[in-house]
């Protein structure tokens, strides 16, 4: 599992380096400004994306794994029904939101009704958002890891390339028109690849409205998840909307930039989750197993986490400098508060996947909708006290709710639990990495003042960690080590 997890890690971080390239391009050409307004259109975009779509990005990941092994007509005609279904729900959505957006940009909210033009390339380029996360997921779905890993690889390299030529002409507007032609080039390609890898022989042929309409039980799916995939991006959305009310576009950048830092967590340490988790969860077996299988993943998780985050949050000052620009240092002092709250995400949706698997979809789709009430009630009390930090609390708030509700749903319903050594060391990651990223909320790196201190305690933190290792853990790092000794040789 190790070897798995580091390897989809280290294609993710080569998908990490191309698109932190396309944020420091759009940082240095468009300022915080600039990148403030892009983040808003981002989340509107997001809402839209996500309710048009009807979560069957999700599905393809939910229900081709075990089709893929079992039944491979059924799994090609799942993926067809699926692929034709998103395809005329989005170009419907581009059109419309496009022409709405030139005639009423009003409509999207007050702060975009001097940018008609921009929100209808906005709204041009959803296809393409909503087939790229669609495509990969299905990669990963009928088990191909790494081609899923290479395809968005792929698909980071068209946004950069999308923001340089954006960047270049000094408008967002021509970012996501570039963005839509270019993604065009690289998406119909990339889903002629993926039908030819789960295409049975003969093909079957198309039989009606049964194969155009997805089945009734991913349908029964898509409806449930409906009010979270457009809740969800909604409470995010509400977040930018108040702060770039309350404190003006260059906040809204500044927390873009925080939020950027916390992004890149989750690309490196995220991607192993639909990737390598989801599909491993769905393939079968009983629950047990599962949950020893969730739990490994979930030690193993939190060690790279440890390893890898604390470093970004002792440094929060330059990595802010350096990904996007010294204009948008003030939001070094929030880079921890987001970081911690996508840790916490990432922990709790380890375990979510087992509710996933077990079909009981009614919780996850309530405990998910009440964490989104959470996150906006808590974001609108603390956004006009705390600012940009009020944002992050309404996302930490929101995820603390989530973890406590899966495990105790997994603990009272299906008599799973993880064990206690594995929820000390969750505990343990989520403090140790508060306690850094409160010490280089200051800017230690710049400004040259606790640096050690901060190492100090990273090195306190590392040690503790190692009280968790488990044998099976020291005998892959001595193995490695002694590969890597002998290969410098």
């Amino acid at each position: 599992m190790l070897k798995t997890l580091l390897g989809i890690g280290g294609l993710q971080l080569a998908t990490m380096v191309v698109m932190l390239a396309r944020t420091k391009i759009l940082a240095v050409f468009l300022g915080p400004g600039g990148v403030g307004l892009l983040g808003v259109v981002d989340k509107l975009l997001a809402v839209v994306v996500q309710g048009v779509s009807l979560s069957l990005p999700f599905a393809a990941i939910r229900f081709l794994p075990e089709l893929s092994q079992t039944d491979r007509s059924e799994g090609y005609r799942t993926l067809r029904s699926m692929a034709l279904t998103l395809a005329a729900l989005v170009f419907a959505a581009a059109t419309t939101g496009a022409v709405v957006s030139l005639l009423f940009p009003a409509v999207w909210g007050p702060q975009f009704k001097a940018y008609p033009w921009l929100l209808a390339a906005g709204f041009l380029s959803i296809p393409a958002l909503a087939f790229a996360p669609f495509i990969q997921n299905a990669f990963a779905g009928i088990l191909q890891h790494r081609s899923a890993m290479l395809f968005g690889l792929g698909h980071a390299g068209v946004l950069a390339l999308a923001g340089l030529i954006g960047a270049a002409a000094g408008s967002v507007a021509v970012l996501y028109l570039s963005y839509a032609a270019l993604a065009g080039i690289w998406l119909v390609p990339a889903m002629h690849r993926l039908i030819r890898a789960l295409r049975p022989s003969p093909v079957p042929p198309l039989a009606g409205w049964r194969d155009v309409l997805p089945s009734r039980r991913i349908l029964r799916f898509s409806a449930a998840m409906f009010l979270l995939a457009v809740l969800a991006p909604f409470a995010a959305l509400n977040a930018h909307y108040q702060v770039l009310r309350q404190a003006g576009v260059e906040a809204a950048g500044w927390m873009q930039a925080a939020i950027g830092i916390s992004l890149a967590v989750r690309s490196v340490l995220g991607a192993a989750h639909p990737i390598y988790l989801t599909p491993q969860l769905n393939k079968g077996g009983s629950w047990q197993e599962r949950m020893r299988w969730a739990a490994r993943f979930q030690h193993l998780w939190c060690i790279l986490a440890a390893v890898l985050v604390p470093p970004l949050l002792i440094g929060a000052d330059l990595a802010i400098a350096v990904l996007y620009s010294k204009s948008f240092l003030p939001a070094t002092q929030y880079v921890a508060l987001f970081v911690f709250a996508e840790v916490l995400t990432m922990q709790a949706g380890i375990y979510q996947g087992l509710i996933v698997a077990a079909d009981r979809i009614r919780f996850h789709v309530a405990q998910n909708l009440a964490s989104q009430v959470v996150f906006i009630a808590v974001s609108w009390l603390t956004i006009p006290r705390f600012g940009i930090a009020g944002a992050a609390f309404g996302a930490i708030a929101s995820q603390a709710f989530i973890f406590v509700c899966t495990l105790s749903y997994l603990k009272v319903k299906m008599d799973l639990m993880p064990p206690l050594r594995i929820t000390a060391l969750m505990m343990y990651v989520l403090l140790g990495m508060g306690g850094l990223g409160w010490l280089g909320a200051d800017g230690l790196v710049l400004h040259g003042t606790g640096g050690a201190t901060a190492l100090a305690a990273f090195g306190a933190f590392l040690a503790g960690l190692s009280l968790f290792l488990t044998r099976e853990d020291r005998d892959g790092f001595r193995t490695w080590t002694s590969r890597l000794v002998r290969r410098r040789q």
